[in-house]
């Protein structure tokens, strides 16, 4: 895949973020790092980190061990 590819993906990632979790693109936008969300989309999309809050330690732990795999 060329560079204009990786772009694209990118860009496609951002876009899916910005309209799911529009907090966490933001956060992400003010530091210029929206579009590296692609190379860890998938990763998240295993677990849900934007319900982190309402996890027990067991839950997280559970979380962590299944990004390993």
């Amino acid at each position: 895949m060329g560079a204009y590819g990786y772009v694209q993906l990118a860009s496609q990632a951002a876009e899916r973020l910005r309209y799911k979790h529009s907090r966490y693109y933001n956060d992400l936008y003010s530091r210029d790092i929206e579009m590296l969300y692609f190379i860890i989309e998938q990763v998240i999309n295993r677990i849900d980190i934007f319900s982190q809050y309402q996890k027990t330690d067991q839950d997280i732990a559970s979380d962590i061990i299944r990004i390993t795999r």
